[in-house]
């Protein structure tokens, strides 16, 4: 299975309007640490940086390593992408970190449920995984203070275009989706430069072809 870099921002989510603008150059330093290893894809949410490999040969230990050297960073971790599935979850997170879980006195299972559409609530999800590890680890012991080893469960949310209309409420009128900002005031990628219609006609397209409308999801 597919593994990534985690990267925490620390400082500056405290940011203002002009987060963004230190969250990009700080990927572009990561980025550039990291381009001799090989091609990664960058994606940031809630205060991370989510650092995915390209090719299933990637040297992750080096990147770790050079990824530490960068300043701005407050924390990070490898981590095993997992399908959105609680039995996949568990067996991911064994597999994983069965090694550290062998030698180790005390545990710990953190979960953060971004997707509410995920049946199992963050505290389930803690109790359920923590006991599938118990079973399996009979010597380990529960610590919430200063475990051995940290399980982070992170249930995220993937929201394109066409999820946030499917989650919005269905007599809801959304003016616009892009700004059709000049140029010259564009901060990032041309965002902007994509005129509205154009943008709601490929929403349209993509609504029909995937068989839902805004508000299917919505609760």
């Amino acid at each position: 299975m597919k593994e990534i870099i985690l990267i925490k921002t620390g400082e500056i989510a405290l940011k203002g309007l002009n987060k963004s603008s230190f969250e990009d150059v700080l990927v572009k330093n990561i980025k550039w640490r990291l381009h001799s290893l090989g091609p990664f894809k960058f994606r940031k949410a809630q205060s991370t940086i989510y650092c995915e490999p390209q090719s299933d040969d990637m040297d992750l230990d080096e990147a770790c390593r050079r990824v530490s050297h960068v300043f701005g960073i407050a924390a990070f971790s490898r981590a095993r992408v997992a399908a959105k599935d609680f039995e996949d979850i568990c067996a991911q997170a064994l597999d994983f970190l069965g090694e550290e879980l062998e030698y180790a006195d005390t545990f710990k299972v953190e979960a953060k449920r971004a997707d509410k559409s995920f049946p199992m609530k963050s505290p389930e999800i803690c109790r359920e995984l923590g006991g599938r590890i118990l079973e399996q680890y009979h010597h380990l012991k529960v610590d919430v203070e200063q475990p051995d080893v940290l399980v982070m469960d992170l249930v995220l949310l993937k929201l394109d275009g066409i999820e946030v209309l499917r989650r919005l409420r269905p007599d809801l009128v959304v003016e616009r989706f892009a700004s059709e900002a000049p140029p010259r005031f564009q901060a990032g990628p041309t965002w902007g430069l994509v005129r509205n219609e154009q943008l709601w006609s490929l929403l349209e397209r993509r609504l029909e072809q995937r068989g839902t409308w805004q508000g299917r999801l919505y609760v």
